[in-house]
């Protein structure tokens, strides 16, 4: 009344070789219950700490036997055991990250585990509006429209979660109609717009592509505030205060979403507080650089 004899062994899955093996090892189980129990958990602690030379990434193999058939022979994940004999069970394997090889490879599944990361971004602004007569300023990197922040996400494997706040400045060039003060036709002149903002993402799912990219969709809600015209603080056309103003954007970023610098891209379609000026909705595309502690 025994359950099957357990052993162990990690290979390297690239060309099948052995580089540890345990011994065999007879486990009973005491309990009358677990005798007809449809399941079972082994938990097993392996001290690895001088079993490899090198950081590398290998798999965890278990085969078992009905009966003890003492040392573990060469094959390629389990498929063969004393000599000849074939294992009666065979469980599946599991990748097995040895020192440092978390780092350097993404398939690694202790890779992303723990309580997550924070990170710094700041680039530039590029409006895009839908009224004749508003003009971003220009699109190359400059003090009016730039933007910093802060990140968090949880472990970025996979599908992940991530949360920013961001302070943030927008200029633009509007057209307004000014009364002529001699009496005449009316003046068209091109007067400069500035807010800043601060965002709030608490909505943003990422999802990885491999090791080097990823990309997201999410929503943001920004605190529109201090706007001015002509560099004169003034309030907002038909508000007596600030603004809140929703956005949903999507994202695209390259670089390791673990740890170091990425570079990145946002298009997000916000709506202003500034309906008269800007339109309901405008685009607003951010090109930034993050970076992942």
């Amino acid at each position: 009344q025994q359950r099957p004899t357990l052993e162990l062994f990690i290979f390297n899955p690239d060309n099948g070789v052995r580089i540890w093996e345990s011994v065999a090892s007879n486990i009973s189980l005491i309990s009358p219950m677990a005798l007809t129990a449809p399941s079972f958990t082994f938990e097993v602690i392996l001290d690895l700490s001088t079993t490899f030379g090198v950081d590398d990434r290998f798999k965890l193999g278990v085969v078992g036997y009905d009966n003890n058939p003492g040392t573990i022979t060469s094959g390629n994940g389990g498929s063969s055991g004393n000599g000849s004999t074939l294992p009666d069970y065979v469980f599946g394997s599991s990748v097995v990250c040895v020192k440092n090889s978390c780092g350097i490879r993404s398939s690694c599944p202790c890779e992303g585990k723990g309580t997550g990361s924070f990170g710094i971004l700041t680039g530039q602004q590029t409006p895009n509006f839908d009224p004749p007569g508003v003009v971003g300023r220009r699109p190359s990197f400059n003090l009016n429209n730039k933007f910093i922040g802060i990140q968090y996400n949880t472990p970025a494997k996979g599908l992940y979660y991530q949360a920013e706040l961001q302070l943030s400045q927008l200029s633009f060039f509007a057209d307004d109609t000014i009364r002529n003060p001699t009496g005449g036709a009316p003046v068209i002149e091109a007067r400069s717009h500035a807010i800043n903002h601060l965002y709030l993402v608490p909505l943003q799912l990422r999802f990885r592509l491999g090791r080097f990219a990823s990309v997201g969709v999410g929503g943001a809600i920004s605190y529109a505030f201090n706007y001015q015209v002509d560099e004169v603080e003034t309030l907002f056309p038909g508000s007596g205060g600030d603004q809140i103003e929703p956005e949903i954007f999507g994202d695209i970023r390259l670089g390791n979403a673990q740890k170091g610098l990425q570079l990145g891209y946002r298009i997000s379609r916000h709506w202003s507080g500034l309906e008269d000026i800007t339109g309901d909705r405008y685009r607003l595309g951010k090109l930034y650089l993050s970076y992942t502690f």
